[in-house]
């Protein structure tokens, strides 16, 4: 029986970025244009909502600097069970958390994120770009991620699964990823 080899993805799929870039936005611009909007029709809706470029830039600024950004966000609903369940799997597959996340002590927050919410002492990969290579390196056999632009990289054998969001559901049919609503649905899918 071979080993898998899990590869996921954490803003999106794991915690809510979204809900913490919102916050922050509000907070750095000191203006709250999102009309409580919850969940972002496209990638990049920051201007969608009247914000400006310089804006964004000075958000990111705010979060490349902050010591505990990525430790504050919110796991999605499932998240904590789900990593739990894997934790306690882990015998039967190898785990890795693959992120393009930027900014001081990211690696350490993320793995002090993950710890508190199921999975102590992760294997953490900080990605410049290309998660393809980092997949064939390690040779994945699962990638769970919620951008479509990392899994058209991934290598072949690699089983593609997209964590479907509001965001990036439009324009990607019919690429062969494997569409996922739940993280119950996921861990079904790898025998979790």
């Amino acid at each position: 029986m071979s080993v898998l080899r899990i590869g996921l993805d954490i803003d999106g799929v794991l915690s809510d970025f979204n809900a913490g870039y919102r916050d922050l936005f509000v907070e750095t611009t000191q203006k709250d244009l999102f009309n409580g909007e919850v969940d972002p029709p496209c990638w990049n809706y920051h201007t969608g909502y009247g914000y400006t470029d310089k804006e964004m830039v000075a958000v990111w600024a705010a979060i490349r600097e902050d010591h505990g950004f990525w430790e504050r966000l919110a796991p999605y609903p499932g998240a904590t069970k789900f990593l739990t369940n894997l934790f306690w799997r882990r015998s039967t597959m190898d785990v890795y958390f693959v992120t393009t996340r930027v900014g001081r002590e990211v690696k350490l927050q993320t793995e002090r994120w993950l710890a508190r919410h199921g999975f102590p002492n992760p294997t953490v990969l900080i990605a410049k770009g290309d998660k393809g290579a980092i997949a064939a390196g390690l040779g994945l056999t699962h990638v769970l991620d919620d951008r479509p632009e990392n899994l058209f990289t991934m290598p072949a054998g690699v089983e593609r699964c997209l964590m479907l969001r509001r965001y990036n559901t439009w324009g990607v049919a019919g690429e062969g990823f494997i569409p996922i609503r739940t993280l119950e649905e996921f861990a079904e899918r790898i025998g979790a």
